[in-house]
C-alpha cells in the first residue's frame, strides 16, 4: 500500500492503484496513532472504527474527518505519517492567507 501526501490531498492505494482514495488535507479534523486488533488482519475490511485499509502489522493512524466519518490506514511508521499530516496542514493553511 502506498500512501502520499502532494499538495494538499492525502491518498492511498494498493499497487497497481486499482483501488485509490483521497481527501482533502483540511477535511482531517485529527490523525492518532493506534493499534489494529489482530483480528481485523490485512487488506480492506469495515470495523468498528470505520474502514481499514492495512497491508501488514498492527500499527496504523486512524483519521477522523470534519464529516464524522473515520478510518485507518495501516502503516509501519505511524509517528512519521501523523507528523507528516500535521507539517502539511500546517503548510497548506498558510498558503490560504
Amino acid at each position: 500500500m502506498t500512501i502520499e501526501i502532494r499538495g494538499s490531498v492525502l491518498t492511498w492505494y494498493f499497487e497497481p492503484g486499482i483501488i485509490r482514495k483521497s481527501v482533502p488535507l483540511m477535511d482531517i479534523e485529527s490523525a492518532n496513532i493506534v493499534q489494529n486488533s489482530w483480528p481485523y488482519g490485512w487488506g480492506i475490511h469495515f470495523t468498528p472504527h470505520g474502514w481499514l485499509y492495512n497491508i501488514s502489522g498492527l500499527g496504523a493512524v486512524e483519521i477522523h474527518l470534519r464529516s464524522g466519518r473515520q478510518f485507518r490506514l495501516g502503516t509501519d511508521k505511524p509517528e512519521e505519517f501523523v507528523q507528516a499530516i500535521q507539517n502539511s496542514k500546517a503548510i497548506y493553511a498558510t498558503r490560504l492567507y
